[in-house]
């Protein structure tokens, strides 16, 4: 499974998997039922607002699926720092 995370992301894996099944653009613009220059700007990242019918189109075109996931979880955040014993302690230990 890819994440993908971006338009550009998004648009590379759609040309990556296009090139590695042999089709060309004019190709899968046709399977798909799409213009060959929407599919030119959708595999570059462009077409931040494509309408998601057509994205679906080419991606069943492609034998390719979206699965939708939350993202993970974030970290716990760190504890607070006490500067004041870090540097009493450091004091300390370089008075001695």
């Amino acid at each position: 499974m890819t994440t993908v995370t971006s338009a550009h992301a998004f648009g590379r894996l759609v040309k990556e998997t296009r090139e590695a099944r042999g089709l060309t653009q004019a190709r899968l613009a046709e399977l798909a039922g799409v213009g060959r220059q929407w599919l030119v700007g959708f595999e570059s990242g462009d077409k931040r607002s494509a309408p998601l019918a057509m994205i679906f189109r080419v991606l069943g075109a492609l034998g390719l699926e979206v699965t939708l996931a939350p993202p993970p979880p974030s970290p716990p955040p760190s504890p607070p720092v006490d500067l004041s014993a870090i540097i009493a302690a450091h004091t300390r230990s370089t008075d001695g």
